[in-house]
C-alpha cells in the first residue's frame, strides 16, 4: 500500500466468554443458540460471497480437499486421493461412501457440472476470475475426474481445497435460477441446512451420515443450532446476559473486556490473521478531487497512529504477529520489503499543504457496521488532527458493495475476516459462547 494508504493491526481472532454456571435447559435440548447481525435467504458462496455464507458454508458443503495448516498439507475430503498428470491435468479420485443431506450419492457427476458451470462464459459470478485458470471438467468414471487447465497454475489444488464447494448435480441443475440453491444448501458438509430465513435466521443439525469427518472438518457435536438475525449489538449482548442467546460474535475487544468484569465470564484472546484496511477507490479520487493526489494519499496513511487503533481492535493485548502489509508473512507466498508509512502527523500536515489543501477538505469513511465502526471513527479522529473533515457511515456489507457499484464511496474502511493462526485451525471469530458443557 505504501504511499496510498495503510493497513491496519489484525483482529484477536477468537475471543471466547464462558458462563461458570451451565445453560441446563439449552444443554438439555441439546441446542446451542447464536444471534447473527446479518440474516440471509441463502447460504451460496458462488453467488452471495457474503460474511455469513463465510461462516456457515463450511459447516453446509464440502470441498475435494483440505489444506491442514497446522500439518502445512493437503488432506482428504470427497476426494480421496489426487495427482498431477500433467502440469495442465489434475485427477481426482472420489470417495465412493458420500451422500448429500437429500440422501442422493456424491460422485463425478456433481464434480464435472459444478466445475463446467462455473467456467462457462454465459456464467456471470461476483468472483468469477477464481476459476479463469481451469478449462474443463471430464468425467473418467463414476468416481474419477480430470480437471483440465488453461495453463500451468501453482494454485491449482489450493483452489479446490478454499471456495470450490461441490453441489448437488441433481438439485442445481434443474434450477432456472441457480442463485436460489442456497435456500436449501444441499451439500454434503457437516451440518445440513433445516432452515434459512432471512428474516427468521438459520436452524441447523449435524448431518447423519458424515462419514469423511477428518481433523480439519470433525462431525458436528452439537444436536440443534438456531441463529436468529439481531443486527444490533447491544441486543445480542443482552440477550446473552439474560440466558436468551449461548454464543454471539461481532464483538469488540474493548467491550468484551468489559463484560469479561463480571467474575461469571471468562475471557481468552487469540492472535487471528484477519486485518482491518483503509482503501480509497478510484471513483473515491473522482468525486474527491484531493484525493487524486498522491500527496495527500501518503497524509492519510502518516496521519494514523497504527499502535493506537491496535489498542482499540486488540484492547490492549500484546499478540506475537505484527502485522504491516495486506497478507501476514506466516502464510503460504506472503511476502514484503516495504512497511506501511510510520505515523507523523506534521509531516502529513506538511504533505497536505503542498498538495494546496492546507485548510483540509470533508470526506466520508464508509465501514462495515460492526466491529469495524469504532476504529474507523478513531481513524476519522486522526485525520481531523491533520484537518481532514471525516465522517463515519456505518452500513451493512450488501449496502457498502451496493456504494462500490454505484460508485458512491470516497474512502473505505473494513475488515477481511481472514483464518485463525495454528494451532486453532482456518476458522474463527470474535466469539463470547455460554457454557454448555459443563
Amino acid at each position: 500500500m505504501g504511499k496510498t494508504g495503510k493497513a491496519l493491526g489484525a483482529f484477536a481472532s477468537a475471543v471466547a466468554l464462558c458462563f461458570a454456571v451451565p445453560a441446563m435447559a439449552q444443554k438439555s435440548k441439546d441446542t446451542l443458540r447464536m444471534p447473527i447481525n446479518l440474516g440471509t435467504s441463502a447460504i451460496d458462496y458462488y453467488n452471495d460471497p457474503s460474511a455469513t455464507e463465510n461462516t456457515w458454508g463450511p459447516s453446509f458443503y464440502d470441498t475435494l480437499i483440505d489444506f491442514d495448516a497446522q500439518a502445512g498439507k493437503f488432506v482428504p475430503r470427497l476426494a480421496k486421493s489426487w495427482r498431477h498428470i500433467d502440469d495442465k491435468t489434475l485427477e481426482f479420485e472420489l470417495r465412493d461412501d458420500v451422500n448429500f443431506h437429500d440422501g442422493q450419492k456424491m460422485d463425478a457427476d456433481d464434480v464435472v457440472h459444478i466445475v463446467n458451470w462455473l467456467v462457462d462464459p454465459k456464467v456471470v459470478l461476483r468472483l468469477k476470475a477464481n476459476w479463469d485458470h481451469i478449462k474443463s471438467a471430464e468425467k473418467v468414471d463414476q468416481f474419477k475426474v480430470r480437471i483440465h487447465l488453461n495453463q500451468p497454475t501453482p494454485f491449482d489444488l489450493m483452489r479446490f481445497a478454499y471456495g470450490t464447494y461441490i453441489y448437488a448435480e441433481h438439485v442445481h441443475s434443474a434450477l432456472e435460477r441457480k442463485e436460489i440453491y442456497g435456500q436449501a444448501a444441499v451439500g454434503t458438509g457437516p451440518l445440513r441446512a433445516i432452515k434459512i430465513d432471512k428474516n427468521t435466521g438459520i436452524v441447523a443439525e449435524p448431518s447423519k451420515n458424515y462419514v469423511h469427518a477428518g481433523h480439519t472438518k470433525p462431525v458436528a457435536k452439537i444436536g440443534r443450532i438456531v441463529a436468529e438475525p439481531i443486527p444490533d449489538e447491544g441486543t445480542r449482548v443482552a440477550q446473552l446476559i439474560a440466558n436468551g442467546a449461548d454464543l454471539i460474535d461481532g464483538i469488540d475487544v474493548l467491550q468484551a473486556k468489559t463484560i469479561a468484569a463480571d467474575p461469571q465470564f471468562k475471557l481468552t484472546i487469540q492472535q487471528g490473521i484477519s486485518f482491518h484496511y483503509i482503501s480509497i477507490p478510484a471513483q473515491g479520487r473522482k468525486n474527491i478531487p484531493a484525493l487524486a493526489d498522491p500527496r495527500v494519499r501518503q497524509a492519510i496513511g502518516k496521519a494514523l497512529n497504527i499502535s493506537a487503533l491496535e489498542e482499540i481492535v486488540y484492547g490492549g493485548e500484546k499478540l506475537p504477529l505484527k502485522f504491516e502489509a495486506v497478507c501476514w508473512k506466516v502464510q503460504i507466498g506472503c511476502d514484503y520489503s516495504k512497511t506501511t508509512p510510520a505515523y507523523d502527523p506534521e509531516g502529513a500536515k506538511k504533505l497536505l499543504a503542498e498538495a494546496g489543501f492546507a485548510g483540509g477538505f470533508n470526506v466520508e469513511i464508509t465501514t462495515f457496521a460492526g466491529i469495524t465502526k469504532q476504529p474507523a471513527e478513531a481513524a476519522a479522529n486522526m485525520l481531523h488532527q491533520i484537518g481532514i473533515r471525516a465522517s463515519v457511515r456505518p452500513v451493512p456489507i450488501p449496502v457498502a458493495r451496493n456504494l462500490e457499484r454505484d460508485g458512491k464511496l470516497q474512502i473505505t474502511y473494513y475488515g477481511w475476516g481472514g483464518a485463525c493462526t495454528i494451532p486453532r485451525g482456518p476458522w474463527c471469530v470474535f466469539l463470547f459462547a455460554r457454557n454448555l458443557a459443563t
